[in-house]
């Protein structure tokens, strides 16, 4: 920056910071069976008690957490309340939250073994787990394809051959999955 000025966080104000938002979210999650399940605000409430305007300037962290109590939490549904009966209750446990924040600190791109072998090797480990809990394996069988990995000379043809997919829609791309009887619901059993 010209001015030698920096805006981004410091490890120590992270550090910090980090510290008062796990304290925040472990003391919701001790407070959060007695907040009402679902959200009593009308609608636009929220809206009304935000800044008109994109911050100038970054505010202390304490008024986020301010923030967090008086504007957000009102128009949250707990679905981490033990009152909560609806859909998937208890999803976020303090592991998940911890393993969030570490991925959220790696900022890992895992969408291929290149881009974080890491990731890919211990998303495959993971998943083999639930084969072993389970007693069967699934398996993902690739039988057809768009086309071959192409280049394309300019954002204007990879945007007209995108359109060209879309408009065929029913382009030759099959998969079939095994799956065990104890798959997900959003899985189509075989």
């Amino acid at each position: 920056m010209a001015d030698g000025k920096n805006f981004h966080m410091t490890p120590e104000e992270f550090r910090r910071n980090g510290h008062a938002l796990i304290d925040w979210i472990a003391d919701y999650q001790r407070r959060v069976e007695g907040l009402p399940v679902l959200s009593r605000v009308q609608p636009g409430e929220i809206r009304e008690k935000l800044p008109a305007g994109p911050p100038l300037q970054g505010e202390p962290f304490e008024e986020v957490l301010k923030d967090l109590d008086e504007i957000i939490l009102p128009g949250v549904t707990h679905w981490q309340s033990p009152n909560f009966f609806a859909y998937f209750p208890a999803n976020a446990s303090g592991p998940s939250i911890l393993g969030e924040l570490a991925s959220a600190g790696l900022g890992v791109q895992g969408m291929l073994w290149a881009t974080s072998p890491a990731c890919t090797e211990l998303e495959t480990h993971v998943l083999d787990f639930s084969a072993d809990v389970y007693g069967e394996r699934g398996r993902l069988f690739l039988l057809d394809r768009l086309r071959d990995e192409q280049r394309f000379e300019s954002i204007t043809k990879l945007t007209e051959q995108i359109g060209h997919d879309v408009r065929d829609g029913a382009a030759p791309v099959r998969s079939a999955v095994e799956c065990a009887h104890a798959a997900e619901t959003a899985v189509e059993r075989t």
